[in-house]
């Protein structure tokens, strides 16, 4: 949108206004490069690409919509557990919709509405939160033996930044402070 209101601003002016001299030439080409980078930059970020749509699309094994709503909601509650929590496929680094997509045979757009209807969180929110679950039990179980980006890297996390906010978005707590924690209960559990 700002491209565009940009690019209908210089065209009101005309070549004329910005053909004076170079550095008005530099002033017109600069917001305009800096805007396409930027475009370029957000574009090549994205998760989603052409080529993983053709792949889904061409994947035959895959419901339609319309086919995955006929099945029993407990068919595909129980497709989807058995596939992320079962097998553990949260724990896979960088999990996209798309892979849970394949291995259930559901839809990516269907799996998502039933996470949001269900779980009452998108699909990224609840696979950070199994993969924080699980991240505490490693911390419980190697309590101060086991470096953070360690237990970051065997709950699924693909960077110790994103661990940590996960972490504390879904415990209110750092990791450490969770573990201090943790101990002490056990200890007060011990002593009862």
């Amino acid at each position: 949108m700002i491209t565009s209101l940009f690019s209908a601003v210089a065209n009101i002016f005309g070549r004329q206004c910005f053909a004076q001299s170079e550095w008005t030439i530099l002033a017109a080409i600069t917001p305009f490069s800096v805007m396409l980078f930027a475009l370029s930059y957000i574009g090549f970020t994205r998760d989603f690409s052409f080529d993983q749509f053709a792949e889904d699309s061409s994947d035959s094994s895959e419901l339609l919509p319309e086919d995955a709503v006929a099945m029993e909601e407990n068919d595909i509650e129980r497709n989807i557990n058995a596939c992320i929590i079962m097998r553990k496929l949260y724990l896979t680094p960088n999990l996209k919709i798309g892979d849970v997509a394949k291995a259930t045979g559901i839809c990516r757009t269907y799996i998502s509405k039933h996470i949001n209807r269900t779980k009452g969180v998108s699909f990224s929110d609840y696979i950070n939160s199994l993969r924080v679950e699980h991240a505490k039990v490693l911390l419980a179980q190697k309590a101060g033996n086991t470096k953070i980006v360690t237990i970051a890297t065997l709950s699924g996390f693909s960077s110790e930044q994103s661990f940590y906010r996960n972490f504390h978005k879904f415990t209110g707590m750092k990791p450490i402070e969770w573990t201090k924690q943790h101990l002490a209960c056990n200890a007060d559990t011990m002593r009862s």
